[in-house]
């Protein structure tokens, strides 16, 4: 089993989708030794797709907040409407 890169993105414009196709070329010498992830809440480019091993679009982009005690992460942690 290999490691795993995972990179999140956000590319709304043809600028940032830019710089992620870049990011994906570069780490093209090293994908004997580890896996790509792409995980972004716009849509991910084919090209990109094409050079990694796993690309996840989830359209929801929900806010998702964390509450801290001193004690550590409460029950609510992670929950995006804090309703626990």
């Amino acid at each position: 089993m290999k490691d795993l890169i995972c990179i999140t993105a956000h590319c709304p414009n043809a600028e940032k989708r830019k710089i992620l196709l870049d990011l994906v070329l570069g780490l093209q010498p090293i994908r004997d030794d580890f896996d790509i992830m792409v995980v972004s809440h716009t849509p991910i480019t084919f090209d990109v797709q094409e050079k990694v091993d796993w690309a996840i679009y989830d359209k929801d982009n929900e806010l998702l907040t964390i509450t801290v005690t001193l004690q550590g992460l409460s029950d609510d942690s992670f929950h995006p409407t804090n309703t626990i």
